[in-house]
């Protein structure tokens, strides 16, 4: 996943907190934001978690008799 965000904007609201209207856990996001792009104004994230896969239903078993006969 890749975050491009506004540095500038983002800074200006770690600086003035009171007047950005976040609360304490979205200002720590932002600012890790900026700790992960080093200076770009891009962030990425990799996403490392799977879905998990459908477990296959059983195959009644009526069928598999039927198709034995």
């Amino acid at each position: 996943m890749k975050i491009t965000f506004d540095v500038e904007r983002i800074q200006e609201a770690l600086a003035n907190p009171e007047q950005s209207g976040l609360d304490d856990v979205d200002l720590a996001v932002l600012s890790t934001c900026l700790e992960l792009a080093g200076g770009s104004n891009q962030c990425v994230l990799i996403d490392d978690t799977r879905a998990p896969k459908k477990k296959r239903k059983p195959r009644p078993s009526r069928i598999k008799r039927s198709k034995r006969k």
